[in-house]
């Protein structure tokens, strides 16, 4: 009988972190980490910026670690345009030295986990050497958990069993963990019975909460001469930068044309807008704090929506502070079929005000006299500044930025909607957690990369204080 103290069910930020921690805090215990991707085993060594950076960025050292696994900084590369197009910017916004200092409220040089051509991820922070106790199973999907009466025993794999002396942690995601949670019995009871599931647990918040964000790209044709971050994918070029990157790890693989703006601004239109006032106290009060932004602006991406020859500037915008919420269901008891997802975009009409606003002021940014000159055409933007040509753009343009959180939510026993208590268990079942962002109740005004991690840095201490 195959059988692990822990089983860790899921390799994204917060299951390769528990992972370590926990095989290194608990050496004599057995961890078991099952993730359905491939292996991943790059790490690489932080580097501080290049002087170049100095007029635009200053990092606060009280708001950053220096000795984590996990490597932060900005790209080595740079464009002398870009120091001028970020003074530009400047004129008519405030500007942020350091956007992760804990107020983002401004314009800044985007922070990102990449360091020499390559992304930073949880496996190569976390991973890169593994304690003796640990063992890894790639390429492995996780069935179902397995229970006896109500307690996690294990899980299934494959047609087989393994199972876990102390616990099970769910850290497959604000997907995977409700649809692994729906497929083995724990969710509304409702819900169950229209797939026929033996009821183990009737959760009733399992699979909703659903938050995620919305952005979309305004996207302008250049000048020649002027700033621009155009880069023409085709089969040839792209194949071309796959081998330069595989040789020595240069081109144009390693930075997307980065470095990046990021910005993240209130507005007052949002914020005095009769759907913001039709909004409970609570929801006011926390979408006026200092720090809160009412949207994000990420200038200078790649986009699909411009041909060679022409030069182009993408520029994203982002929604935040947005208050519906979906859920997620089974589409079958098949765990191979992929769960219905509603996201609820656009459905409450207080995340319809922000996203117009949002775009609207962002058109206006583009109109500055030192921006609009430069530009010959909207490739990619709505036809008017309307509020009805601007939603029908969003409703066209915008996408997913996967920033999912809320499933499995997190609260105080007893409310309807909680899944898991303040030490990550899940209600009412014994030797069973989850540990990712699904726990989340509120999707945070941020990238939610370090949110991951902080939930797995809390678990962590936590379960070792409980097992050491």
């Amino acid at each position: 009988m195959e059988s692990y103290d822990f089983i860790i069910v899921g390799g994204g930020a917060s299951g390769c972190l528990l992972a370590s921690r926990l095989a290194k805090a608990l050496p004599l215990m057995d961890i078991l980490l099952i993730d359905a991707g491939g292996e991943n085993t790059d790490i690489e060594t932080f580097h501080h910026p290049t002087s170049h950076y100095r007029p635009f960025v200053e990092v606060s050292d009280s708001a950053h670690g220096f000795d984590g696994p996990v490597d932060v900084g900005l790209t080595e590369e740079w464009d002398p345009s870009f120091g001028d197009f970020l003074k530009t910017i400047y004129q008519n916004y405030p500007r942020n030295l350091d956007h992760n200092s804990g107020n983002p409220i401004g314009v800044a040089v985007c922070q990102l986990s990449a360091q020499k051509g390559r992304r930073i991820t949880a496996a190569g922070a976390y991973l890169s050497t593994t304690p003796p106790n640990l063992t890894i199973m790639t390429d492995v999907t996780v069935i179902k958990i397995v229970f006896q009466n109500q307690q996690a025993t294990g899980v299934e794999v494959s047609g087989k069993q393994i199972f876990a002396r102390q616990e099970v942690i769910l850290s497959a995601g604000a997907i995977d963990s409700p649809k692994l949670l729906l497929l083995s019995g724990v969710r509304p009871a409702e819900d169950l019975q229209q797939h026929n599931i033996h009821v183990v647990k009737d959760l009733p918040g399992v699979g909703r909460n659903f938050n995620d964000r919305l952005w979309l790209e305004l996207v302008t044709t250049q000048k020649p001469g002027s700033h621009h971050r155009t880069y023409h994918v085709t089969p040839d070029s792209l194949e071309d930068a796959r081998k330069q990157w595989m040789n020595d790890r240069s081109g144009p693989l390693t930075s997307n044309y980065l470095p990046q703006i990021i910005c993240y601004f209130k507005s007052d239109k949002i914020l005095g807008s009769k759907e913001f006032e039709e909004l409970d106290a609570t929801s006011e009060k926390a979408l006026q704090a200092e720090t809160k932004p009412s949207y994000e602006v990420i200038a200078e991406n790649p986009s699909p929506s411009v041909q060679e020859p022409e030069l182009f500037l993408a520029t994203g915008v982002a929604f935040q502070g947005t208050q519906g919420a979906g859920g997620v269901k089974l589409q079958s008891t098949d765990p191979s079929d992929h769960p219905i997802i509603n996201p609820n975009f656009l459905a409450h009409p207080f995340d319809r005000r922000v996203a117009i606003e949002s775009v609207r002021e962002t058109l206006e940014l583009l109109d500055m006299p030192s921006l609009a000159k430069d530009q010959i055409r909207f490739a990619a933007g709505p036809i008017g500044r309307s509020d009805e040509d601007i939603l029908e753009y969003v409703r066209k343009a915008a996408i997913s930025m996967w920033h999912m959180c809320g499933t499995v939510t997190m609260g105080k026993p007893g409310e309807p909607d909680t899944c898991v208590d303040k030490d990550f268990r899940v209600a009412g079942l014994q030797r069973l957690r989850v540990v990712d962002m699904s726990v989340a109740p509120l999707l945070p005004s941020a990238h939610t990369q370090a949110v991951a991690y902080l939930i797995g840095e809390t678990a962590a201490d936590k379960i070792i204080a409980e097992y050491a």
